[in-house]
């Protein structure tokens, strides 16, 4: 049985331009234009979704126009894919924040949109290419690939250009290594089946390029993808060898060998032999490191939110509220804070965003391409002449099954990506037109013109219309708009309209605009007295605080559960207070901050902003409990037991705020002297300079060492230096003459500094240590000292 060819298609000019916009998705990989937010992301997805959206309009106006048959009931990869988008839809339907899901944001073009975009892309693609298209769209994707994969080898090796567009190590055009490694190997795959396809002077071709790409994926340091190369060329044997019934030679022990390479390298890249080599190779290197022990904690975490709502998930593109839900504390020891937006586990964050409908649709989709392979296998007829139809075509579906086990492993540790999944998708149209021998829709003779398929089609174009425009120019808008007002040059009054135009535009607002217009208002803080004094300045201040609020409220009640959000939400309000006046924004805020914190109840950060708010509005007892709150989560965390000692300090419980200030500069905490100092002085005042001073020298001795090395020091700060004379001054007051006398004695090595050659002697030959006179006189210098009149919240402003 001959798989049909579409050549009635051919002549139809609405067809060919329909498989036009098809090959130029070859094209969106190598999409980056600056000046957008998330320039890699952003504007490749509208590029992929205009080209998308174009070529389903002409699909729709053939099946208005033409008689159609659709060969939809052996599609059973299209079934699966359908049931993936509507179990995603109505997780989104129920879910945290339905617009987010099903939209998604900036970072990274996802949600239901998405996968409606994948899903027509399979069906174009079904419908529109025959034997002779495949070829070549394929080549046009292997084409674009090898020039990716080139560049990047060469600018990571020699650097020629300027590094505008980076290496592999940097992802290329990608944007991100992790990413592009997925898309390489998906590339390879197409060329290994092009290379099947070919006479024997073809092959060698595809060889070498085959050889850039498999480089390029190794180089990428990418171990998903990587041994995930090994899986697939062993699954990709292993079908060939049982398909086509050749159980016998170097078949099975070539299976067993890229299985096992794959299993042991982890191993062997960790033994102490291979070292020499481990040591010289990324890739080998990230895979004697094991599995990332951050990876681990991601999966705790979506196994506790799977747990909580198995059935339908918290919705699509809403990983981030399990995250915060069920933070584990122990990822401070990788990082202070982190926010994923992924589990870094496909399957696991389809669970844990979708539920169980949600995975289980997921698997149905591995599952169908897998039957699909095996069908195109067992169809395969040869020609009247002994020769294949389409070359040899078991070990293309063989090929093409060996990626699909290459992506799921790789999706084991990460997610999908619009530059590999379309490929993906395009792979699984693929095999599918070869299983089921026919195209998806197939055109017969034109209908006769009714008003009814009129007004269709004009409702068609309405719609089109408005997606291009929402989804199309306003998204990129925006896009633009939220790089430009980023740029520090911008006065207060042109970042405003661009904040404005954002909030305005009818495309879905980027979550991440809020914490950028929150950070962008916290800017403004230092200035707030000029702008009070300015009635223009203030005018404008007030119509931004005014967005904010009417914005954040907004966003409240769209995504009620994202703890970011409503922390930002009360860093404005706290703004808000400090640049009116009124107490009851700050209440509000207050109330914002407890909310976050029932949201994020593992967050110490969320605990120490509330904490640090009760702080500033002297409620010291509250904070306290909050700041013991975050140092049970995570006891090492040295600003916690800052944030303690400061707490106890306006308790007036002064022998706990220096045990717990110490203790945080033992844990690396740099405190902030004029706070530092105030606390000091306090305590000195309350009767107890000898402890006073002993907080001062405990700050010195774990910036600079023991005090008997500070006379070696080669450079001096002059604020630390008048630190050393005030606690020499609070032990002298305590009655420890002997402690001051000794930092007294050494704190000229606080003072000295390596002087310049042109101020030394003709005979010297190397720098000497000489007095700094601003130590001493710092205003000669500009040096200024600490705000006798600062208050302890100082520290922790909003912003």
């Amino acid at each position: 049985m001959k798989l049909p060819s579409i050549d009635s298609n051919t002549a139809d000019t609405p067809a060919s331009i329909a498989r036009g916009l098809l090959y130029a998705t070859a094209l969106v990989p190598a999409v980056v234009i600056p000046g957008f937010f998330f320039p890699y992301v952003t504007t490749r997805a509208v590029y992929f979704r205009v080209l998308v959206q174009l070529a389903t309009a002409i699909l729709l106006y053939l099946v208005v126009r033409r008689q159609i048959t659709v060969n939809y009931r052996r599609d059973f990869v299209l079934w699966a894919l359908a049931a993936w988008v509507a179990a995603n839809m109505l997780a989104a339907a129920f879910g945290a924040s339905p617009i987010r899901s099903i939209f998604g944001d900036h970072e990274r073009m996802g949600g239901v949109w998405f996968w409606i975009h994948l899903v027509a892309y399979y069906v174009l693609l079904c419908t529109f290419f025959g034997p002779r298209h495949w070829t070549r769209f394929f080549r046009l994707n292997l084409g674009v690939a090898t020039l990716i994969a080139t560049y990047g080898l060469v600018q990571q090796w020699f650097r020629p250009f300027k590094p505008i567009i980076g290496g592999i190590a940097e992802g290329v055009t990608v944007g991100n290594p992790g990413l592009l490694a997925p898309y390489l190997l998906a590339s390879l795959s197409l060329c290994v089946i092009l290379a099947l396809l070919a006479e024997k002077p073809g092959r060698l071709v595809y060889g070498a390029i085959g050889t850039v790409l498999v480089t390029a994926v190794v180089v990428s340091g990418n171990r998903g993808s990587t041994l995930g190369l090994l899986i697939g060329a062993g699954v990709a044997l292993a079908c060939y060898t049982i398909w086509s019934g050749r159980l016998r030679g170097w078949r099975i022990p070539m299976v067993i060998a890229l299985l096992a390479a794959a299993a042991a390298l982890p191993l062997l890249a960790r033994a102490s032999w291979t070292q020499p080599v481990t040591s010289r190779v990324w890739v080998l290197s990230k895979l004697a490191s094991g599995v990332d022990s951050s990876r681990v904690i991601q999966w705790r975490a979506a196994f506790e939110g799977i747990r909580n709502r198995p059935l339908l998930g918290v919705g699509p593109e809403n990983y981030q509220i399990v995250w915060s839900s069920y933070y584990h504390p122990e990822m401070y020891r990788f990082t202070a804070d982190s926010r994923w937006d992924r589990a870094h586990n496909a399957f696991l964050d389809a669970f844990a965003t979708a539920g169980i409908l949600g995975v289980l649709s997921l698997l149905a989709v591995f599952l169908a391409l897998g039957w699909s392979a095996r069908e195109a296998a067992r169809r395969a007829e040869q020609r009247a002449d002994g020769k294949p139809e389409l070359g040899p075509s078991v070990a293309v579906e063989s090929v093409a099954l060996g990626f699909t086990a290459a992506y799921a492993f790789y999706l084991f540790f990460w997610f999908f990506d619009l530059n590999s999944t379309m490929l993906w998708i395009a792979l699984g149209a693929f095999v599918t037109t070869r299983a089921t021998t026919q195209p998806l829709i197939e055109f017969g003779a034109p209908h006769e013109k009714r008003w009814q398929s009129s007004v269709v089609l004009g409702a068609g174009a309405i719609t089109l219309a408005a997606v291009l425009y929402v989804h199309g120019f306003e998204t990129l808008r925006m896009a633009r708009n939220l790089d430009r007002v980023r740029n520090p040059s911008l006065s207060q009054a042109q970042v405003l309209e661009g904040y404005r135009a954002v909030f305005g535009s009818p495309a879905p607002a980027s979550q991440h605009v809020f914490v950028m217009y929150a950070a962008y208002l916290a800017s403004l803080r230092p200035r707030f007295e000029e702008i009070q004094s300015s009635a223009v300045n203030a005018a404008l201040f007030d119509r931004a605080f005014i967005l904010a609020i009417e914005e954040f409220e907004r966003q409240a009640v769209r995504d009620p559960l994202n703890e970011r959000i409503t922390v930002q939400h009360a860093r404005v309000l706290i703004l808000g207070a400090y640049y009116y006046g009124n107490m009851r924004l700050y209440e509000s805020a207050l109330r914002r901050l407890q909310r976050a914190v029932e949201l994020a109840p593992r967050r110490v950060p969320t605990r120490l902003s509330l904490g640090m708010a009760y702080l500033n509005v002297q409620r010291p007892r509250e904070a306290l409990a909050e700041f013991d709150r975050a140092y049970a989560l995570y006891p090492p965390f040295g600003q916690t037991r800052a944030y303690v000692g400061l707490a106890h300090a306006s308790l007036q419980q002064h022998g706990e705020a220096v045990r717990w200030l110490e203790r945080a500069m033992d844990a690396g905490y740099e405190l902030d002297r004029a706070i530092l100092t105030r606390v000091a002085r306090d305590v000195a005042d309350a009767g107890d300079p000898a402890l006073g001073g002993q907080l001062l020298r405990h700050y010195l001795t774990n910036k600079y060492g023991p005090a008997s090395m500070w006379p070696m020091l080669s450079a001096g700060d002059a604020v630390d230096y008048r630190l050393a004379t005030t606690a020499a001054e609070f032990f002298t007051r305590g009655g420890n003459s002997t402690a001051a006398s000794g930092v007294v004695a050494e704190a000229a090595g606080l003072c000295r500094r390596a002087a310049p050659l042109t101020s030394l002697a003709a005979s010297a030959i190397q720098s000497r240590p000489v007095d700094a006179g601003d130590c001493h006189e710092p205003w000669r210098s500009g040096t200024s000292w600490y705000k006798e009149r600062g208050s302890i919240s100082d520290e922790l402003r909003p912003g």
